[in-house]
């Protein structure tokens, strides 16, 4: 069946859906970047709380701890991201020039 959607629509630039595949991950790992430094300023936050009530509000005290567990784990998890979406991009990288054809000879050499 896509052998005749391509029939209708015409064949597809590989070398720009490459390129807007390493647009898209950089996209995303900038989004990525803005994320991790929201969730450290907040993880700073319910740490500042914490102190604050340490002697004067233990009930305060620890539910901005389990706060900051709870970013802590998803800075985490972002972090993962990040390394998923790097080693997407580096594979991306040498898949841009092998399919213009320039990089071929470096490649095969």
């Amino acid at each position: 069946m896509s052998g005749w959607l391509s029939y209708f629509t015409g064949k597809k630039d590989t070398r720009q859906t490459a390129r807007d595949a390493i647009v898209n991950t950089r996209q995303h790992l900038a989004v990525l970047d803005k994320k991790e430094e929201n969730l450290q300023r907040k993880i700073e936050e319910e740490l500042k709380k914490a102190k604050a009530n340490a002697v004067s509000n233990k009930t305060a005290a620890t539910a901005a701890l389990r706060r900051k567990k709870t970013y802590e784990t998803e800075l985490e998890k972002l972090y993962g991201q990040r390394m998923t979406l790097e080693t997407q991009a580096s594979c991306d990288f040498p898949t841009i020039g092998i399919s213009t054809g320039t990089s071929l000879t470096r490649v095969s050499s």
